[in-house]
């Protein structure tokens, strides 16, 4: 009500701290292009919403790393009162570790930078996702077939996630995995690293995509190899295409996580930071 934020703002000025209108607070991706950020930017306007604060989503539409620190670098020249970063790689850990260390606390949301000095991340339990997945794929297909993953070896989540994967199948002999192919979260990457990887082996039963950017191209890349049904697909996310693609038969599964809620939960975390941290009374330490 208003009632409820004057007393808020009044609050925060006898605190010595900006109004939630004045307070902004910065989420920065990169591949902003991919339809799976339909639902994390859904779940920062709710977040806006809750709070009364600003929330500004930053980044590349491409899945570059170097244009996210370049975004992150804007968005600590704007002096936010918390940055959240969906890491796309180790190279963000600078600029990381520079906003902390002028003040701005970090945290990430979905992909994780443990490396740097952020204070938490806000995510899906990645390996414990993959394990669920590799138990998935073998009541589903056996214990006898091969299986390709489809990797973004700088994203910590994804590799997370495949991790927890092998380590299941690991315990099936019969189970063969192929040296991984490459999905760098970008579509035409995960396109053509497919059609390479069906190509150099013909007999792969399976492909396992791990990010929200490869199912639907992996598919396509299947179907123009002439092997769909043949060669199956386990997907990430929940999009309109990777739906569509698991009822017209192309897509077998998909695992989903919380996608809105984890950017929420983060700009929340800051939120509390901000205005609560001195009369909580906790330490970061």
């Amino acid at each position: 009500t208003k009632t409820e934020e004057t007393k808020t703002e009044t609050k925060a000025a006898a605190d010595g701290k900006l109004a939630p209108a004045d307070q902004l607070y910065c989420w920065v991706a990169a591949g902003l292009s991919v339809s799976y950020y339909i639902h994390p930017k859904m779940g920062l306007a709710a977040v806006k919403d809750f709070l009364g604060c600003k929330v500004e989503v930053m980044g590349p539409t491409e899945s570059d790393v170097n244009l996210q620190c370049d975004a992150i670098e804007q968005a600590i020249a704007m002096n936010p009162q918390g940055i959240v970063v969906h890491s796309y790689g180790s190279e963000t850990t600078a600029l990381i570790n520079k906003a902390m260390d002028q003040g701005i606390p970090c945290v990430c949301s979905d992909s994780d930078n443990s490396g740097s000095n952020r204070y938490l991340c806000c995510g899906t339990g990645n390996y414990a996702a993959g394990t669920t997945g590799g138990k998935y794929l073998v009541e589903a297909l056996g214990e006898n077939f091969t299986v390709c993953f489809l990797s973004c070896p700088s994203a910590e989540n994804i590799c997370d996630r495949i991790q927890g994967y092998k380590d299941v199948l690991a315990n099936y002999p019969g189970i063969t995995v192929l040296a991984d192919g490459t999905s760098n979260a970008d579509v035409e990457t995960a396109a053509a690293s497919t059609a390479a990887v069906i190509q150099a082996n013909p007999d792969v039963d399976i492909f396992v995509c791990c990010d929200g950017a490869a199912p639907t191209c992996a598919a396509t890349a299947i179907q123009e190899a002439g092997k769909t049904g043949e060669i199956k697909l386990m997907a990430m996310d929940r999009d309109a295409e990777i739906l569509q693609k698991i009822k017209e038969g192309s897509v077998t599964a998909t695992l989903v996580q919380k996608s809105a809620l984890m950017p929420f939960y983060a700009i929340l975390s800051l939120y509390v930071d901000y205005n609560y941290a001195d009369s909580l009374g906790y330490s970061h330490a």
